[in-house]
């Protein structure tokens, strides 16, 4: 929990601006646990927020059944062709 602490004042994250689930997450995470009943529910959870944000473009794991999804990359190009992501998601395990 250090880490954590030390993480969040040294990038000055901003409390005020860090959004709560917003339900278009929470459409995602049961969307892609439908696509997908491999995936854990922690996985699920996080991988939609990061499909929520319509501006995110990297989700940076080492989880090899989340590089190289098709259930993810596919529900990815579906919200971005259906104009719910403005950016494709690239998941790698490294810059």
């Amino acid at each position: 929990m250090i880490k954590l602490a030390d993480i969040i004042a040294d990038n000055k994250i901003q409390w005020n601006k860090i959004k709560p689930t917003e339900h278009r997450a929470f459409k995602i995470m049961v969307e892609l646990s439908e696509k997908d009943g491999e995936l854990d529910a922690t996985d699920i959870m996080m991988v939609a927020h990061v499909l929520a944000d319509p501006d995110s473009k990297f989700l940076f794991t080492i989880d090899k059944k989340l590089l190289g999804n098709e259930a993810i990359i596919n529900l990815a190009k579906t919200l971005e062709s259906d104009g719910k992501r403005n950016t494709d998601l690239k998941i790698r395990d490294s810059f």
